[in-house]
């Protein structure tokens, strides 16, 4: 009976790997023009790396200089090192209106791009790029949503890029 008790709590508890910590770092432009940090895109990357068992933490309202057209992350990388992140990552959500039809809500477009650091040694692990758009589910899917999307999306893509730079043993 012991036995079988046992052997049902380490079914239940499943395989488990060791959660990675992730800094994450977040910017945003509507039609060109930088907004606030886009609460809806980090609650979807949040939220899907939460899922996926990792931790995450940000800056809150600081905003850490980045030079993202040469790539230079040497304060965002600062900080995750200092926070004993395994992993900054780096995302930039760029959103554009589309024309909209008569009575109806705009469409909007996102290209996220993504960018994996190691903060101990600064080395560019990764990077990529996804675009998505709400045309013709403005209503389903009006623009906050699309922005959570695009954060769950790059979550995915980024844990792939983290997958693929851990040595192998």
């Amino acid at each position: 009976m012991r036995a079988t008790a046992i052997l049902l709590g380490l079914l239940l508890a499943g395989p488990s790997l060791p959660a990675e910590t992730f800094m994450l770092l977040v910017e945003s432009s509507l039609d060109g023009e930088a907004g606030p940090v886009p609460e809806a895109g980090l609650e979807g990357l949040m939220s899907a790396m939460f899922e996926r068992g990792h931790v995450t933490f940000d800056t809150g309202p600081y905003r850490p200089e980045a030079d993202w057209t040469r790539l230079q992350f040497r304060e965002p990388l600062e900080i995750a090192r200092e926070g004993a992140a395994h992993y900054l990552a780096a995302v930039r959500l760029e959103a554009r209106s589309l024309p909209a039809a008569a009575g109806q809500p705009p469409p909007f477009t996102v290209r996220a791009r993504f960018f994996l650091w190691d903060p101990r040694g600064g080395a560019l692990l990764g990077q990529g790029e996804l675009e998505l758009d709400n045309r013709g589910r403005e209503l389903e899917q009006p623009y906050e949503a699309l922005l959570y999307r695009a954060g769950e999306l790059a979550a995915g893509e980024l844990e792939g890029i983290a997958a693929r730079s851990r040595p192998r043993g």
